[in-house]
């Protein structure tokens, strides 16, 4: 219960109450997009700046495809960072959909698993 309150806080903080709203409707467009079936979720993934194009998000983004892979899932993210599309499209992703959200597009991309025996 401890970590529900701390995490409620810190949405509080984070967000501001003025923005609650608007929050809530842009998570709730973003779920009539999303599938509703079993996948990898890549929530979040990101490389101190001073540490970038060292491989290091390659290797952190070919993890969660080879687990999601064994276990014959896709791979589903968003990201609104255009820069970021062909560097996912180099990994197999393929963008599904995409969302106008005013200031910027959020980008709905997919992986699928390869099939298995051919």
């Amino acid at each position: 219960m401890k970590s529900v309150v701390l995490d409620a806080q810190l949405a509080f903080r984070a967000i501001g109450l003025h923005r609650i709203r608007r929050v809530l409707r842009r998570e709730e467009q973003i779920n009539k997009i999303q599938p509703k079936e079993d996948m990898a979720y890549l929530w979040f993934i990101g490389v101190d700046p001073a540490r970038q194009h060292a491989g290091i998000g390659s290797t952190l983004l070919q993890s969660v495809i080879d687990v999601a892979s064994r276990d014959g899932l896709p791979v589903y993210l968003e990201t609104s960072v255009t820069e970021n599309l062909p560097w996912y499209q180099r990994f197999g992703f393929t963008i599904y959909d995409s969302l106008d959200m005013g200031s910027h597009t959020l980008y709905f991309m997919r992986r699928m698993p390869a099939k298995m025996g051919g």
